[in-house]
């Protein structure tokens, strides 16, 4: 696992910089630095929407709402983007908010959302009119009181689980500048 998140973070490195782009611009990122997109992934609260606001060349906050197929899943945090005016920039990110859900179909009492910190980075692939695709990954610190209970239900005879626990999550999602 650390030897695949080397390689990525090498390959967003080398990315990034082979991407350089004129600095005039992004004049118009640095006037109205607010995005709103749309994507998959915990940012994005689910399947969901994100707010994200760059108060510092380097360092915004964002906040993401969606459906986490157990309610509404909200998380916000830090991004840190430390070749903002590339074309491809890599970011790392800071949150709390949901890190984990699990839903019983007809026992919703086994039913059950985990919140918490996570981390986790990417890239955000900037198009001609500075909106961004953004692709990443994200790490989240489960609780252990719901890694036991996602493990009761693993052993429970009578509940079948069709996912399974992942260590990550993928990000994907579209952002427009407003």
């Amino acid at each position: 696992m650390k030897k695949v998140l080397i390689i990525l973070s090498m390959c967003f490195i080398w990315q990034s910089q082979a991407q350089q782009t004129n600095e005039k611009e992004y004049e118009f990122y640095r006037e109205k630095p607010f995005y709103i997109g749309v994507g998959l992934g915990m940012d994005f609260g689910g399947i969901g929407g994100k707010l994200e606001y760059m108060f510092a060349d380097f360092t915004g906050l964002f906040l993401g709402a969606g459906s986490n197929f157990n309610g509404l899943g909200i998380n916000g945090g830090v991004m840190i983007k430390p070749l903002h005016n590339r074309q491809v920039t890599p970011y790392l990110l800071g949150m709390y908010g949901y890190t984990g859900t699990v839903k019983i179909e007809g026992a919703s009492q086994f039913n059950m959302t985990d919140y918490g910190f996570s981390t986790g980075g990417g890239i955000e692939i900037k198009t001609r009119n500075l909106n961004v695709w953004q692709i990443g990954i994200v790490a989240p610190f489960r609780s252990q009181e719901f890694r036991d209970h996602y493990e009761f239900l693993k052993d429970h005879p009578d509940i079948s689980l069709n996912n399974a626990l992942l260590p990550i999550q993928i990000s994907i999602g579209f952002k427009m500048l407003i």
